[in-house]
């Protein structure tokens, strides 16, 4: 009994590819990535030069947003050794509908989380009708 039109997700680092290939068949009201990268086929190759066939599943979240016109909030550290930062820029650019908040001076793992922005990106894109 929860409207649809109010369903958030939001995924951080792989939780962000799971999302992203859950919203190809449960398209949420808006979208929130946190340290997530392009693909994991990107990834992959970034850290170990290890090409895409190797992988069971790509996690291709470029594609999604690409087709997604739903609001995205990007958030990602400018310091991030797992997922480079230019991952989460080229996220924004592939999205339709998408604001990106780089938080300088972290990692991967020690990003504060920022309500602030969450709070401000639900107020704005979902629960403003």
């Amino acid at each position: 009994e929860v409207d649809p039109s109010q369903i958030v997700f939001h995924g951080r680092s792989l939780g962000g590819g799971v999302l992203s290939a859950l919203a190809r068949h449960h398209t949420p009201a808006a979208f929130i990535l946190q340290s997530t990268f392009t693909s994991l086929a990107d990834l992959a190759w970034h850290h170990y030069s290890a090409p895409s066939f190797l992988l069971r599943d790509s996690f291709d979240n470029e594609s999604v947003l690409s087709a997604l016109p739903q609001p995205v909030l990007i958030m990602h550290g400018s310091d991030d050794q797992i997922v480079p930062v230019d991952h989460a820029h080229r996220l924004h650019e592939t999205a339709q509908n998408s604001e990106l908040l780089v938080l300088d001076g972290c990692g991967h793992n020690d990003c504060p989380m920022r309500w602030d922005a969450i709070d401000d990106f639900w107020t704005e894109h979902v629960f403003s009708g």
